[in-house]
């Protein structure tokens, strides 16, 4: 996404990172403005739900540790799963 002069300035001047409009327009709401414009807002629920999201990919991290999974080199196919030994 190209960024505009005015926003690198108003970015600086407010302390906002490439990673939390990444985050907002990633996970925000749309709202349409006048002049045709979109604005993405992080609300409340939007945190709530992500941070939910982002706990349920914890753990799911957490119980794949030791797992491996086995594809055919050819067509991508998934073989089988295991326990990696330790």
């Amino acid at each position: 996404m190209v960024k505009s002069d005015h926003v690198k300035v108003r970015c600086q001047q407010r302390g906002i990172s490439q990673d939390q409009i990444d985050l907002i327009l990633s996970h925000g709401q749309k709202c349409r403005k006048p002049g045709g414009s979109l604005e993405y807002r992080l609300l409340k629920k939007d945190k709530d739900r992500l941070i939910s999201t982002l706990k349920k990919q914890i753990h799911m991290v957490e119980r794949s540790i030791g797992k491996g999974v086995l594809v055919s080199d050819d067509q991508g196919t998934v073989i089988t799963t295991y326990h990696l030994s330790k």
